[in-house]
């Protein structure tokens, strides 16, 4: 009994699923048992008949079929008789009635079962007008997916080809025999056809959605062809993907087109950019002369050729009017037979000729420019003047060109020849109008002679402003040696700084008069990149401690032995400007230096230097008024910050005398970054010069002993000041205080070498140098003399030397700079280890580890702040020299260079300048990471090195 219960459960429950199934058909959908009357009535059949279910159920099936079931019950008796010999599934045409007795045509569909003997017949029914509607429009849209032109596709679920159109076939050349089953990718991609493409229509096929995507497709014969491509899924009922319609259009013709008119495009914008470049080269009106170079330069860049010349032609005869070429041995002046060049084609037909792959053309190949020099590129013009021949402009190379490149570049090389020509004609009608010359004669000589008064009026202030710097910065040296205290030590580094800063304010004024006057000359000698970054860095460095805000640099591995030639003076000049400059208006945040080469040849390389700030922001209507002299962004930052606006027209001026251009991009209240770029010729270690301070040696006070030297000096501080820094080297001194006096001295005694102050009262220093040349017996009048003057004015050195000076010192001096040129001087032959300026540090006790007068400087002696720094500092220092050996035993040498530079200046805050001194070179050994011995070494140094250090520190927190 439980058993049957269970499966009447189960049974119903079948029926309940099957009857839901029906209920959700689309079709319409009854059941009429074996009398006709109906026993089940779907929803879509309520829709069709618009009876409802309660009003059918029980009733004859004749209210809905009157003309079938007139011959139903014969049907359903003939059904029933051959039941066993009919299939499952039946379909007829027939005529229905819905409730308000419209007839309509159905198509029927039966389906048969048995229950307890009785018969229930299942009736499928389709609205046949809509079906046939649709069929009609099936036929319609197969007709035009079949004879359009576009290719369309239509796939399975699995995007295998199920039809394809003629215009698919016509399209691609394959058949629907040839593609059927396949999917479509396996024959239409090819080389070039673009992964991504393929890649993202593969991922949109799965979202069902539609979308257009273009693709590189090849047809059957391996011919490429762009294809738009449109895709839509076929979803069924439940949203699933039945099958996928493409349609294809040949979009070859309009893709082709376009590329054609980017490239057009293109050219038309390089060869804009060229004839811009053309306009502002004959704007400029920089002479014949340099307007023929440049143009001859600007048409190797622009051709793509070797070789530009300008020539002259009379009569048979080729003169070169200017050339620009890798060949030597082409100079201007030259001359040729006009028959031996290409050239003899463009004056006989007076118009453009371009010649390409000349090696090709029988006419050229035995020419003899082609046997001599293999040219096979020419492209050439006729210039004329007055309306008359003049000669050619022409551009070749040994390298072939396609002949439709020199199409468009004929019209700018004809535009280049009627400039070239136009300034002919100008510069003849120059040299004829001689009246004019001398007018502009006169007043050159009178600008110049305006000049000269300016000159002469800065030589005179430099004079007169470095004659009392020169005592101030002189008896400093001298009262730094005597006992001090370490607050009269602040006062003499303060006075010392300001010093310094007045003469950085002069230099910086004689400078923007050499630029003005044309008279600013630079040297090229050999030098090292990172020697000069290495000293910008070290001067940032500290100016950035004093305010609180870090200084960084990077400068790219292979640039760091990189040895250039070129300035090194004004490149150093500019670089502290601009940092200095960054730091001064930087109140928080960094300050970074980066050096990093951009690009190299086998002769040169540019190098790109940036320097980035975080400090203050310029205004952008300020941009271009900051390089302006005597200009800074408002009247307030030149009370805040002081200085004169001069450091930044300085450096661009000094940036664009030697090739670059110095830019500037900035945001307020969020930092500016100054660049340029600089091309420098590569140089050798043989490049590099020996330095006069190479050559001195800590000896040297030993070499000099028991020299006798004449001082001549009017001014009894200035003599004091050169006696102070002499006597310790054990040199016997004796002082003039004019020219007068120093012939005197001179003619009575024997001197090894005169110190020649160059105005002096009676007689100046060049009037007694010229008066001992010249006037006093040999030896003494080959005695060594050097002229002492605070003049520094371009061309003072030369000048003193043809006054008959042996060397030239200018005021205010370093004590080193001072030994030094007398060392010179004498041919001093001192054989030791080098000696170095010395740094400007404050001295210490020997038995003082720490020196806290920058901490206590900073802190105004706030014992709690003092404390706090000191805590910080040794916390920060124990764990970063813990980290120097494992990062050195992993080899690490990266990671601890960075470390290195991170805590070094707080070591330098500290006063720690031994220390100081061995993180530099222990940071620089970690960057180039190669003398691992000399590495652990020096880590080990550091290390014994900080221990007293660290007990000192702690004392002193206890201290205070």
């Amino acid at each position: 009994m439980k058993h049957n219960e269970i499966l009447n459960q189960l049974l119903f429950s079948e029926s309940n699923h099957f009857k839901v199934i029906l209920d959700n058909s689309l079709d319409a959908v009854i059941t009429v048992d074996q009398d006709g009357e109906i026993t089940y009535y779907n929803r879509a059949a309520q829709a069709l008949f618009g009876y409802s279910e309660n009003e059918l159920i029980g009733k004859n099936a004749a209210v809905l079929m009157d003309t079938f079931l007139s011959r139903g019950e014969d049907y359903l008796s003939r059904f029933l008789k051959i039941l066993e010999k009919q299939p499952v599934g039946y379909g007829r045409e027939v005529e229905a009635i819905d409730k308000s007795g419209k007839k309509f045509k159905v198509f029927l569909t039966f389906s048969h079962y048995t229950v307890d003997d009785h018969y229930y017949l299942t009736v499928f029914i389709k609205d046949y007008s809509r079906l046939s509607t649709y069929e009609k429009e099936l036929q319609k849209l197969s007709l035009v997916a079949s004879k359009t032109s576009n290719g369309v596709v239509i796939t399975d679920k699995n995007k295998r080809i199920e039809w394809v159109n003629e215009g698919f076939t016509r399209l691609t050349g394959y058949t629907l025999k040839e593609v059927e089953g396949e999917h479509p990718g396996k024959f239409l991609h090819g080389k070039e056809t673009n992964p991504e493409t393929r890649d993202r229509i593969r991922s949109m096929l799965q979202q069902k959605e539609s979308f257009t995507e273009t693709i590189l497709n090849y047809t059957k014969a391996g011919e490429p062809y762009w294809n738009s491509l449109y895709i839509t899924p076929i979803l069924d009922v439940e949203g699933n993907v039945e099958r996928f319609i493409a349609i294809q259009s040949d979009i070859t013709e309009i893709t082709e087109a376009r590329k054609k008119e980017e490239r057009n495009n293109q050219e038309l914008r390089h060869y804009t950019r060229y004839l811009l470049t053309l306009n502002k080269l004959f704007a400029n009106n920089s002479g014949l002369q340099q307007l023929t170079e440049d143009l001859l330069c600007t048409g190797i860049e622009m051709f793509q050729l070797s070789h530009g010349i300008l020539s002259s032609i009379h009569g048979d005869e080729y003169t070169i009017k200017g050339v620009v070429s890798p060949i030597t041995d082409l100079r201007t002046g030259m001359k040729f037979k006009l028959e031996s060049t290409y050239c003899d084609a463009v004056v006989k037909e007076k118009k453009t000729i371009f010649y390409s792959m000349v090696g090709t053309i029988d006419k050229l190949k035995d020419h003899p420019v082609y046997k001599e020099m293999k040219l096979e590129s020419y492209i050439g013009t006729p210039v004329f003047v007055n309306d008359k021949l003049y000669g050619t402009l022409n551009f070749s190379s040994e390298e072939a060109k396609k002949e439709t490149q020199f199409t468009i570049e004929a019209e700018f090389l004809e535009i280049m020849a009627q400039m070239i020509g136009r300034a002919i004609e100008s510069d003849i009608a120059r040299t004829e109008k001689d009246s004019m010359l001398i007018t502009l004669q006169a007043a050159k000589e009178k600008a110049e002679e305006s000049e000269k008064v300016k000159e002469m009026f800065l030589a005179n202030t430099s004079h007169e402003l470095r004659t009392p710097m020169n005592i101030i910065i002189g008896m400093l040296e001298v009262l730094k040696r005597t006992e001090l205290n370490k607050r009269q030590l602040e006062f003499v580094n303060i006075i010392e700084n300001t010093s310094e800063n007045l003469l950085y304010l002069l230099n910086d004024l004689l400078d923007i008069s050499k630029i003005e006057s044309g008279k600013l000359e630079f040297e090229t000698t050999g030098f090292r990149l990172r020697d000069i970054i290495s000293s910008v860095v070290e001067t940032g460095t500290y100016l950035a401690e004093k305010k609180n805000i870090t200084f960084n640099y990077a400068c790219a591995d292979d640039s760091r032995d990189l040895i250039v030639r070129g300035d090194p003076v004004r490149l150093s000049q500019v670089l502290y400007n601009l940092t200095s400059n960054a730091i001064k208006f930087t109140e928080k945040g960094s300050v970074m230096l980066i050096a990093s080469p951009e690009k190299e040849l086998d002769s040169g390389i540019t190098i790109r230097f940036d320097v980035k700030d975080t400090g203050i922001g310029i205004p952008n209507d300020k941009l271009e008024s900051i390089f302006q002299g005597f200009e800074q962004v408002d009247t307030s930052t030149t009370r805040k910050y002081g200085g004169t606006g001069l450091g930044l027209s300085i450096s661009k001026q000094l940036v664009e005398l030697m090739g670059g251009e110095l830019r500037v991009e900035s945001q307020m209240n969020m930092g500016s970054i100054f660049s340029f770029t600089l091309t420098f010729s590569k140089g050798t270690t043989d490049d590099l010069p020996e330095t006069l301070r190479s050559k001195l040696a800590s000896g040297l006070e030993q070499g000099m002993a028991n020299l006798r030297i004449l001082v001549a000096e009017d001014n009894k501080f200035n003599a004091m000041i050169i006696s102070e820094l002499l006597t310790p080297l054990n040199c016997d001194v004796d002082i003039a205080g004019n020219g007068e006096e120093a012939v005197a001295k001179l003619k009575e005694n024997n001197y090894h070498l005169i110190l020649m102050d160059v105005q002096m009262p009676v007689m100046d220093g060049v009037e007694a140098t010229q008066y001992i040349r010249n006037n006093l017996p040999s030896p003494k009048s080959d005695i060594p003399i050097v002229a002492l003057t605070a003049h520094a004015i371009k061309g003072d050195k030369e000048k003193y030397l043809q006054y008959g000076m042996n060397d030239y010192l200018s005021k205010p001096y370093k004590p080193y700079e001072l030994k030094a040129v007398i060392s010179k001087a004498l041919n001093l032959n001192i054989k030791s280890s080098e000696v170095k300026e010395p740094p400007p540090s404050v001295p210490v006790r020997e038995e003082e580890v720490v020196d806290l007068s920058q901490l206590r400087e900073i802190a105004g002696d706030d014992p709690d702040f003092i404390r706090q720094s000191i805590g910080t500092f040794l916390e920060y220092a124990d764990e970063a020299l813990a980290s120097f050996e494992l990062d050195n035993r992993k080899n690490q040498y990266e990671d601890l260079a960075q470390t290195i530079h991170r805590i070094k200046p707080s070591f330098s805050m500290m006063g720690l300048t031994q220390i100081y001194q061995q993180l530099i070179e222990l940071e620089e050994l970690c960057q180039d990471g190669q003398d691992h011995t000399r590495i652990e070494g020096l880590i080990q140094e550091i290390i014994v090195s900080y221990q007293p250090v660290s007990e000192k520190l702690h004392s002193e927190i206890d201290k205070l």
